[in-house]
């Protein structure tokens, strides 16, 4: 016997819409959803940001390593206050300043620029004992210069040229004294910076990049005698 259904109770069945159970189980698989791929999107980011402040500082090694070159064997000019290094080294990256800036950096004020006016908030320090310019405190003093040529009889792979920074553009040997909570956005300016999930980048006098946590860094420094014979290789 063929059943006739009522067309009103199907009109009325299709505007029922979602029962609350199931608005709630979606809600809960959007919510496992989000709990899955926020922190993959996460870790994506930083090991992007990673990938691109090595990169950062291989350029700039490799522009530094290109001035030496094309000046006798000279590194770029440290000493304190560091003002010449950055340009030295800027027309061997073609120019570009945002190479100097770390994709994690915090943007605080370096207090420094380059020669055609381009300001820049610097993520990278330069270690100002190599060849520190004449009249800078530390270029007077003979127990505080560190290599001045890539013709300097010391171990290149052991001394750091530059480090991911707090926001100058240079350190010195006594920022190896400082405490790892002197790090981060309101930290020490000159302090060594491990910004990319616990690691900071440490670009080496031959040229090579490796990454490092702040303990493992000041491990280096205090291996070699401290601060100032890391940052001199005396």
């Amino acid at each position: 016997m063929r059943r006739h259904t009522n067309p009103k109770n199907n009109i009325q069945r299709c505007h029922l819409g979602f029962t609350l159970i199931e608005l709630l189980t979606v809600i809960a698989i959007i919510g496992v959803l989000a709990a899955i791929l926020i922190p993959a999107i996460q870790s994506a980011r930083a090991n992007a940001n990673m990938t691109k402040s090595v990169n950062n500082l291989r350029q700039i090694g490799a522009g530094g390593l290109m001035y030496a070159n094309d000046n006798n064997g000279f590194y770029p000019e440290g000493g304190f206050p560091a003002i010449r290094w950055h340009n030295q080294i800027y027309p061997y990256v073609g120019e570009e300043a945002n190479i100097f800036r770390d994709p994690a950096g915090y943007d605080l004020n370096s207090w420094v620029d380059f020669y055609d006016d381009r300001e820049l908030a610097f993520d990278y320090g330069y270690n100002s004992h190599i060849n520190p310019y004449p009249g800078s405190p530390l270029g007077e003093n003979p127990n505080s210069v560190g290599p001045r040529s890539i013709n300097s009889d010391v171990d290149q792979s052991k001394i750091p040229w530059m480090h991911t920074i707090v926001s100058q553009n240079n350190f010195v040997f006594w920022c190896f004294a400082l405490d790892e909570s002197m790090t981060g956005k309101d930290g020490h300016r000159q302090a060594f910076d491990p910004r990319h999930s616990g690691q900071g980048n440490v670009l080496w006098l031959d040229g090579h990049v490796s990454s490092h946590t702040y303990a493992e860094y000041m491990e280096m420094a205090n291996n070699a005698g401290g601060g100032r014979s890391f940052c001199t290789g005396r």
